[in-house]
């Protein structure tokens, strides 16, 4: 909306009003109370609009206003929030409760001065005013351009004269069928239907449903993707069966389950990186089109990739469906599809299955030691197994406090099942970030309990590769880089798609002197994650620096800096490289920023801290960073 104020402009859309039924009355019980939940409402309303599409453009007091480019797209939206809606309501012991109705309509919105007008929003809040509280309603304009196998019953409310429209509007009372639940936002299919709203018959195609339906995977009329080119690739295609796996859509009721989705995602991807003869993209690249609408030609393109893997979960109490499809991109055709339907607790064997269905797929063969490799289960509880995700969910928050609550529910699965060797690195990974980042309010227990930690868990399992991941970064931690480089070494060994062992190996290697080598393994860590964060930067930016490198320390550094504004390695170091190619003002600059971010900085402070074991480079650093104008 920024980028409207103070201009004028139109276009059709799909608009969704929303408002709080009886709000003043809700007010008069309890007015503190009442805004709260009536936010946490719209809220919780505003995350479902942006996981399909949509966009939020008002939220004033008790209404809210959105625009969806596809009717289908505000449809699912709408009742997806009902239902989690009516979910929260029921944990409500009192009054104050609020319902929530919803108008849909297709018309012409105006954006000026930052405000949304328009007759499209005008008809969208009367035909709101005919729904029943927790309730929808929709105009013919919509109901028309909603796909016939879409999983709705919609009533005829006929025609309604409405306040400020001369002509009577058809009204459309809609539900979600029972038993049925609402279909997943259309993400990567390409349009063929003349429908003006776009409206994909793919959405229709992977109607998920908890009993006794039928699931539409495929359909004759279902369009193929469109071919990737090699010619487009950014990078070069690997010689070997090459995949993405993008993150599996929660299309459960409850937002929350996103950790276990996302843990989905990344246990089939740690899975298939196992295999020798597969190239695997890494998590945190394919983290990057979560939520999006990019089509998997153009995701194949970016991380040079021929094949992706797309798919959604749903749990609904003690069951989870899971639809997976994987797509050869340089085709466009749809290799292999699967839908799995099972009791939570089969979760590993649902796991194993579709794993093993991926891999027969690529026509990849495993000998025996790989598949009783791959058929290994990090625990027997799927409750221990739970804790798990939900600590691996919050660890990637990167925060002291996600930290703290990691621990916790790593501690909960290996109160669980204390055979749980991964549960045990993870509690030994987050000691050891509180040690390196002073989450631990000058304890120095830290990495003596993340030694502790790490080797309980080596000693439940020395097979896992992400085991061997941890204990090189606690011996990172520890200076003892000579055993970080080994510790990497084996995890990619276990693991050639490793792609943040490679990184370890490289930091190891910069800070023992080799950064010329560094760079190289770096280089390969960065094909495997084409999309890295920031710490990849940085060490290829302190690499280059350390090498002399500074111009080109600078343009690594200044990406590091693109992704994480706030990461005071990334400052200090491209403080150093533009203090020793004599850019004062931009030296001045970026000190300003460390100290903004560490008052108390001082080159020995710093230097003391550093990990590099190299006298030589750590003169060189510190000798840099008082050209840059820092104090002893």
């Amino acid at each position: 909306m920024a980028s409207d104020r103070g201009n004028l402009s139109r276009k059709m859309a799909a608009i969704v009003h929303a408002d709080v039924t009886d709000s003043t009355a809700l007010v008069q019980l309890n007015e503190a109370l009442a805004h709260e939940r009536i936010n946490e409402a719209f809220s919780r309303f505003s995350q479902n609009i942006e996981h399909y599409s949509g966009t939020v453009h008002e939220i004033r007091g008790d209404a809210l206003v959105a625009e969806f480019p596809r009717a289908s797209d505000a449809v699912c939206a709408a009742l997806a929030f009902q239902e989690l809606h009516s979910q929260a309501l029921t944990e409500i012991d009192d009054e104050i409760a609020p319902t929530i109705r919803i108008g849909v309509s297709l018309g012409e919105v105006i954006f000026a001065d930052g405000q949304v007008t328009g007759a499209g929003v005008v008809l969208a809040q009367r035909v709101e005013q005919l729904a029943e509280p927790g309730g929808l309603c929709i105009t013919a304009a919509i109901h028309e351009a909603l796909p016939q196998h879409m999983p709705f019953d919609q009533y005829d409310l006929g025609e309604q004269e409405v306040k400020g429209f001369e002509e009577p509007v058809r009204v459309y009372r809609v539900s979600l069928k029972a038993g049925e639940i609402v279909p997943p936002p259309e993400r990567t299919q390409q349009l063929k239907a003349s429908n003006p709203l776009g409206v994909s018959a793919a959405v229709a195609a992977i109607v998920l449903v908890i009993a006794g339906g039928v699931a539409f995977w495929f359909q004759p009329w279902e369009p193929e993707e469109e071919p990737a080119s090699v010619e487009r690739m950014a990078l070069p295609m690997p010689d070997k069966p090459s995949i993405a796996v993008l993150p599996f859509d929660n299309m459960s009721s409850d937002p929350d389950q996103d950790y276990f989705s996302d843990g989905l995602t990344e246990n089939i991807t740690t899975t298939l990186s196992q295999v020798p003869d597969i190239f695997v993209i890494a998590r945190n690249s394919s983290f990057v089109y979560k939520g999006t609408s990019v089509k998997v030609q153009q995701i194949a393109e970016e991380l040079g990739v021929r094949y992706v893997l797309e798919g959604s979960f749903q749990r609904s109490g003690d069951q989870i469906r899971v639809h997976a499809q994987l797509i050869d991109a340089l085709t466009g055709n749809h290799l292999w599809a699967e839908r799995y339907d099972r009791p939570w607790i089969d979760v590993f064997a649902l796991q194993d299955d579709l794993t093993e269905n991926i891999i027969s797929a690529l026509s990849v063969k495993l000998s025996q030691e790989q598949q009783a490799q791959l058929a290994k289960r990090y625990t027997d509880s799927p409750q221990a197994y739970d804790y798990f995700l939900r600590g691996q969910a919050l660890f990637f928050r990167y925060s002291e406090e996600g930290n703290r609550e990691a621990r916790e529910m790593y501690q909960r699965a290996v109160d669980l099942d204390p055979g749980f060797a991964r549960a045990h690195s993870g509690i030994a990974l987050t000691h050891g970030y509180d040690s390196r980042f002073g989450w631990n309010d000058g304890d120095d227990q830290s990495l003596t309990l993340a030694k502790e930690a790490i080797t309980t868990s080596l000693s439940l399992d020395d097979t896992l590769p992400q085991i061997y991941m941890v204990a090189g970064t606690i011996h990172l931690f520890s200076r003892e880089v000579r055993e970080a480089v080994a510790a990497a070494e084996k995890a990619i060994a276990l693991d050639p798609s490793f792609a943040d062992a490679y990184a370890l190996v490289a930091i190891g290697l910069s800070y023992n002197g080799q950064a010329d080598s560094a760079l190289k393994w770096m280089a390969k860590a960065m094909r495997l994650n084409p999309h890295p964060p920031s710490v990849y930067y940085t060490a290829m930016g302190r690499a280059l620096l350390l090498l002399g490198r500074a111009e080109e320390a600078v343009i690594q550094l200044e990406r590091a800096l693109q992704l994480n504004p706030s990461w005071i390695y990334a400052h200090v170091y491209l403080a150093a490289a533009v203090g020793k190619l004599g850019e004062r003002d931009e030296a001045e600059w970026q000190k300003d920023q460390v100290l903004l971010l560490d008052p108390d900085f001082t080159v020995e402070s710093w230097i003391a801290a550093e990990l590099i074991i190299n006298q030589a480079y750590l003169d060189q650093l510190a000798k840099a960073l008082y050209l840059a104008g820092f104090q002893k």
